[in-house]
């Protein structure tokens, strides 16, 4: 409850915070990788990734090496709460 409460100052959900945890800590990961981290449904991932990347606070880059693969990784607006969170 606190976790939440002190999360909404930020704008964003645990769920938000769980994957820009991750890619404070790894940069840049598929969807499906972030889904097995934080172990949640890929499709519970999707509708999460969506709602951030609306609020600039991730994109969503072709992989150069996969071009069917996409990589998400946090936008400068989501790099710049690392530190108040």
């Amino acid at each position: 409850m606190i976790f939440s409460e002190n999360l909404s100052e930020f704008g964003i959900t645990p769920g938000q915070y769980g994957v820009l945890a991750c890619l404070w800590k790894d940069e840049t990961l598929t969807p499906k990788e972030i889904a097995n981290i934080l172990r949640v449904e890929n499709s519970t991932i999707s509708g999460v990734l969506d709602r951030m990347q609306k609020r600039g606070l991730i994109d969503r880059i072709l992989d150069p090496n996969n071009r069917r693969s996409i990589r998400v990784k946090p936008t400068a607006a989501g790099m710049a709460i690392k530190e108040p969170v």
